[in-house]
């Protein structure tokens, strides 16, 4: 949840010195539960540690990859595409700010989502789904820097980079 991340914000990038940050932020906040956040909330938040992150590193680029639509979540994605639309708004307005978009790429000619990018819960990508991430990443945020990781590492799959 993007609370989670802005609490552990200094924590987790006040002691390095990235060349960018990456952030997927979203997801666990547009379920399907009743605790939920709205669109717009998930928005102001975004915006609220995007704001944050400025305030520690304010030279470092952060890239956005925006919610991602899912097969076990899918009866959400209207509510998450509009999530993603706010967001875009807001990577807009603010400096130093790019979305990195990915969204047609989950998703087949029909518009439904496509099943080998997914995990098999159907909410996490599979290998070739971090290889879409990781290619759009490349795209938008080349590495800067040799201390920068060499892989984009993820619960069910380890994609290089390079």
């Amino acid at each position: 949840k993007v609370h989670d991340v802005i609490h552990y914000l200094d924590r987790i990038v006040g002691a390095a010195s990235p060349g960018a940050l990456v952030f997927f932020v979203g997801t666990n906040d547009i379920t399907g539960r009743p605790n939920d956040k709205s669109p717009t909330e998930v928005a102001r938040d975004f915006e609220a540690l995007v704001r944050r992150t400025l305030q520690i590193l304010p030279q470092v680029p952060v890239y956005y990859l925006p919610i991602t639509p899912t097969r076990a979540r899918w009866e959400v994605w209207p509510r998450a595409r509009e999530a993603n639309a706010l967001i875009r708004a807001a990577c807009a307005r603010l400096p130093n700010v790019t979305m990195v978009e990915t969204t047609s790429q989950f998703l087949d000619e029909r518009g439904r989502v496509r099943d080998e990018l997914l995990w098999y819960d159907g909410v996490h990508p599979s290998r070739a789904g971090y290889r879409v991430w990781a290619r759009a990443i490349r795209e938008h945020a080349p590495l800067r820097n040799s201390k920068a990781p060499k892989t984009l590492e993820g619960p069910t799959a380890k994609t290089r980079l390079e």
